[in-house]
């Protein structure tokens, strides 16, 4: 979202069918889309792809050898096994930049769970600070790491993008 509010031509990806389930997050709706989705989507392109087939990967390969950066929060395995790791995509565009983020690190017997907002708030502690002292821990109102793993990764990406301009090389994030 930031780097399209940037003026970044940003294509998203989305799996064929429901595409993504943000789209069903509501009330309240504008014609079929939650707002919610319609407000962390704005100025992106969207386009479904199925990525576990071939030609599918082939439509991606083809949008990542014009694209400067690619962004995935697929787990480890899953990059894996549909070939959009660094290396693979790395041989498609040998200047790309390179972003990838999950929940937990990749030296961790979790590398491969899937994190959610909630999950990092409870894991973290951050629950505990929000709860009440006598009693359960409480979410906070709103998704604040996903928020604040977006704009830390953005931090890597723009800094890839300053190293690129400098020397000219994609950079892995």
């Amino acid at each position: 979202m930031m780097l399209a509010d940037m003026g970044a031509e940003v294509i998203k990806i989305e799996q064929p069918g429901a595409g993504d389930e943000t789209r069903k997050w509501g009330p309240p709706f504008r014609g079929p889309d939650s707002t919610y989705f319609l407000s962390i989507n704005r100025n992106k392109k969207s386009v479904t792809v199925d990525l576990k087939s071939e030609a599918g990967r082939k439509i991606v390969y083809d949008l990542t050898s014009r694209a400067d950066i690619f962004l995935t929060n697929f787990v480890p395995s899953q990059v894996e096994k549909l070939k959009l790791d660094y290396d693979t995509l790395k041989g498609v565009n040998s200047k790309i930049i390179y972003a990838s983020v999950q929940g937990f690190p990749l030296e961790s017997a979790w590398k491969n769970k899937a994190a959610f907002d909630l999950t990092i708030q409870a894991m973290s502690g951050l629950m505990h600070c929000t709860g009440d002292p006598d009693g359960s821990p409480f979410k906070v109102g709103y998704a604040v790491t996903d928020i604040l793993t977006g704009m830390t990764m953005l931090q890597g990406i723009l800094g890839a993008v300053i190293h690129k301009e400098r020397t000219g090389e994609g950079k892995g994030t």
